[in-house]
């Protein structure tokens, strides 16, 4: 058990203000981490009724004989091997003990001085860029969670998109009014924990970006964990946006609220926001390693789909990689150069393909309007503050391509996104079994690539397929069909082959009589399970064992729905048996243990239903190629009265005759709280 660190005063728990200097530092010149101080040698204090002990004078053990002396002799103990237990100013500094500790008579014995060798973290070399390619960040700094250190980060990040992003540069459309409308907007629909409407806080908040609690990140596979230091600093954590993206947002917020037929959507409209052909990209600093992990997330897209990317390509639009203050990206093509920081605590190629999903034009999946037939917001263990994050969007600001919603999207939230306790979920699916496919950065889910497909490679086979299942022409190979994960064959109608042994998948049918198989495998293998006369399918799954996590990485998962595109529930935790019975007469299940090196298994049981197949649910929509390139909102000025307000803001806050801290509580309190019908004391 590693020892804890000592507690932190009151004093140093509030910290400094920050003062504009942390704002102004520059870009390049990052502070030196201050020197640990060497542990000063401790000293014993002599006991209250121990004689006088003189330098010459052979020194003798007494054994404790009160409580008080045994429970201080132990506490002795436990600080000599740990500095950090009872590391207070009450107690006795630590002697050091040899072997004689248990003995009446010791020799004397002159402790050498202890000193603790501070924690440190290694730190990437910078490279020095060639000349005229522009600044280069040393890597970020590890901090403590002291406020002035905290808006000195924050101030930092702000400076690498401003440094590296083109877009949004001219007046009033910088980031510093992305982040003053986005603070506005988080006020406006901020809620307490029981749902109902939060008061505005005003300036009180303590600066432009809000109060959100500083919080330590943490390494669950996700953005999100990585940037829970900047909570709030970001929308939905990981976006960086434009104002007219941001703008949307907010009048999206407005029409949630008198909702008039709204559709399902996800891919960012407007053919501005395309990349037009092969996707130019640039370093800025990194090791070899980290490098490597960039190019494995773009992989997986570029196996997956006809989009491809060129290191130092021509171009006036690219993107810059750099190793920033957390995991972040813009959202589709925003013009000139834009960024994608892949920080640190972001090293995982699932990660960087989620942030890459952004700069092609995603929103998160959750956003979608029709989310809440699969998922249940637990407010109450929601960050106060940080409910504008959970909005959905609206028809005019992303489309759906024509597929079903997707739990198991890679660009989905994972369980515990913006949660107060880590212990506790803030979204929840409706279905108990698909908690453990949220959040997954695994892989591309078959609905994340076929959106891109259809985004950008739709006129690349002309040829149309009869393919079965929802698969498409592969844009890569057109004379077969890109399938639903485990499906396979030219066109979407046999089961896909396993990467496991020989024996390993196939075809199974359910009869009038309990069956029974064992799996045991290494790697990826797939079943189907067909009842012959159209009846449905029931299956019993028991003694799973797999690697457990909140998010399965190593997981059986099992489509039993009537749509083969969308991703099943997958499960990776022996605490149940799982019962399933198919909506039709046919059912998947896929084994995957790539992640792990040893053997996985499970056992399968199976039998004919009786009961009749569920009818085929509704399409989501009719996807027609060319309505996702539509004009996005805000591109053009419909003249609402949202759009006059924000448009007369933002000059008043890039007004330097204007302190920050008042014009965000103006534009918060009296802009757009009034204007989404939330009034200053929290009622509509």
């Amino acid at each position: 058990m590693a020892p804890k660190p000592p507690p932190a005063s009151p004093a140093a728990a509030s910290g400094p203000a920050p003062t504009a200097e942390d704002y102004n530092t520059d870009i390049d010149a990052v502070p030196e981490p201050p020197k640990a101080k060497a542990r000063a040698a401790t000293h014993r204090r002599p006991q209250a009724d121990a004689p006088p002990q003189w330098a010459d004078a052979p020194q003798t053990f007494r054994q404790p004989r009160t409580k008080a002396e045994k429970i201080e002799r132990w506490k002795n103990i436990a600080r000599t091997f740990s500095p950090f237990f009872y590391a207070d100013d009450n107690t006795t500094p630590a002697p050091q003990f040899n072997n004689y500790i248990w003995q009446q008579q010791a020799p004397v014995v002159t402790p050498e001085p202890f000193t603790f060798a501070p924690f440190s973290i290694p730190t990437l070399a910078t490279v020095a860029p060639a000349p005229g390619a522009g600044p280069t960040l040393e890597p970020f700094l590890p901090t403590t969670a002291s406020p002035k250190l905290l808006a000195h980060n924050t101030a930092r990040m702000i400076r690498e998109i401003a440094t590296f992003s083109d877009g949004g540069k001219s007046r009033d459309q910088d980031f510093g009014a992305v982040q003053t409308l986005m603070q506005a907007f988080f006020e406006a629909v901020a809620t307490g924990n029981n749902g109902a409407p939060a008061a505005a806080t005003g300036p009180a908040l303590g600066g432009p970006l809000g109060d959100a609690p500083m919080l330590q990140a943490r390494r669950d596979g996700t953005e999100l964990g990585a940037n829970r230091a900047l909570t709030n600093k970001l929308f939905e954590s990981d976006m960086v946006l434009t104002v007219p993206q941001m703008k949307a947002i907010v009048l999206a917020a407005q029409e949630a609220r008198n909702p008039h037929g709204r559709k399902k959507r996800k891919v960012i409209t407007g053919s501005v926001y395309r990349w037009k052909s092969v996707i130019p990209y640039r370093f800025k600093g990194g090791d070899a390693k980290w490098k490597k992990l960039i190019k494995e997330g773009l992989s997986l897209w570029e196996k997956e789909t006809c989009v491809r990317w060129s290191e130092n390509g021509p171009g006036k639009d690219y993107v810059i990689f750099f190793r920033g203050s957390g995991c972040y990206s813009s959202v589709g093509r925003t013009g000139g150069s834009q960024l994608i920081s892949i920080g640190y605590g972001c090293e995982d190629k699932g990660i960087v393909a989620h942030e890459v999903g952004h700069s092609l034009g995603f929103w998160h999946e959750q956003s979608r309007p029709d989310r809440d037939q699969y998922i249940h917001l637990r407010k109450e263990w929601i960050i106060k503050g940080t409910d504008g994050n959970f909005e959905k969007r609206s028809w005019e600001e992303i489309e759906d391509m024509g597929v079903p919603y997707d739990i198991g999207s890679v660009m989905h939230y994972g369980s515990n996104a913006f949660t107060k306790d880590w212990d506790q979920i803030t979204i929840e699916t409706r279905d108990s079994r698909y908690q453990g496919t949220i959040g997954q950065r695994q892989k591309l889910s078959f609905i994340d690539v076929k959106q891109v497909n259809r985004l950008y490679c739709n006129s690349v086979c002309p040829v149309a397929l009869p393919c079965l299942h929802g698969g498409y022409p592969d844009p890569n190979n057109c004379s077969v069909c890109k399938c639903p994960d485990g499906l396979g064959g030219k066109l979407c109608g046999r089961v896909a082959k396993g990467t496991d042994h020989d024996k390993c998948g196939g075809e199974l049918v359910a009869g009038p009589e309990w069956q029974e198989m064992i799996y045991k495998g290494k790697r990826t293998c797939n079943w189907r399970v067909k009842s012959p006369n159209g009846g449905r399918v029931r299956m019993v799954f028991t003694e799973l064992r797999y690697q457990c996590a909140t998010s399965c990485k190593a997981y059986i998962e099992v489509k039993h729905n009537t749509d083969f595109q969308q991703t099943g529930f997958r499960v990776c935790c022996f605490n149940k048996t799982y019962d399933v019975i198919s909506d039709q007469s046919e059912a998947l299940i896929l084994s995957n243990a790539n992640i792990v090196d040893y053997e996985v298994s499970y056992k399968l049981q199976w039998i004919q239903d009786n009961g009749k197949p569920l009818p085929p649910p509704k399409p989501t929509s009719t996807w027609v190629p060319g309505k996702e390139n539509r004009p996005f909102r805000g591109v053009e000025n419909t003249g609402g009265s949202i759009e006059k307000f924000i448009l007369q803001a933002i000059p008043k806050i890039r007004d330097s005759h204007r302190p920050l801290e008042s014009i965000t509580s103006i534009v918060a309190e009296y802009g757009l709280a009034t204007l989404l019908g939330i009034s200053h004391n929290g009622k509509k």
